[in-house]
């Protein structure tokens, strides 16, 4: 497959996510939850996605870089690292329906999201920043800025949502903690 192939699906994977976020966050502002439909489609998004970095994986162009030992330590690390942090904040939603934006009853503000408001997307992010170390393409990299943009593209959209159910509670959690790593953000 040709990068420019590889950049057309991409560019369809993106294409697809976004009318998909439209949809959820039109389910949000209507019924304060996403209905069964959207709440499968959310999962559908990131599934498109794994097949990207998969077809990424299959069909790379550049040659994997000498082992060295120390690269492949430094990416298993860094996968390792995104895994825990993508599992710790799964563990803190506790149900199913929480994550897939059935229940927002009470604004998740313990364990890791003392440190972030969107721990799994940095868990994730950090997961795939592992594939393009230690498998370093064009496609991966391209595979890591299509789901950064998936991502943000959702937390908007949850971010809207959540601001509308916790109202004032959910502006103070934002002063004081980053969107994503670093410096607490609002607005």
């Amino acid at each position: 497959m040709s990068l420019i192939l590889y950049m057309t699906v991409a560019f369809i994977v993106l294409v697809v996510a976004l009318a998909i976020f439209r949809l959820i966050r039109r389910d949000y502002a209507r019924h304060g939850k996403l209905t069964f439909w959207t709440a499968l489609l959310q999962p559908v998004v990131f599934a498109l996605h794994a097949a990207l970095v998969n077809l990424g994986l299959t069909n790379t162009y550049w040659p994997r870089l000498p082992s060295s030992g120390i690269h492949d330590v430094v990416g298993l690390g860094i996968g390792v690292v995104g895994l825990g942090i993508l599992f710790a904040a799964l563990g803190v939603f506790g149900s199913i329906g929480r994550v897939l934006g059935q229940r927002a009853d009470v604004l998740k503000q313990l364990g890791i999201y003392r440190w972030s408001r969107n721990p799994q997307i940095v868990g994730y992010g950090l997961f795939l920043l592992a594939f393009v170390v230690l498998w370093p393409s064009w496609q991966m990299v391209v595979s890591l800025l299509v789901y950064m943009g998936i991502a943000h593209r959702m937390v908007l959209v949850e971010e809207e949502h959540l601001r509308r159910l916790h109202g004032e509670e959910y502006n103070k959690y934002c002063e004081r903690r980053a969107r994503y790593i670093g410096l607490p953000q609002s607005r």
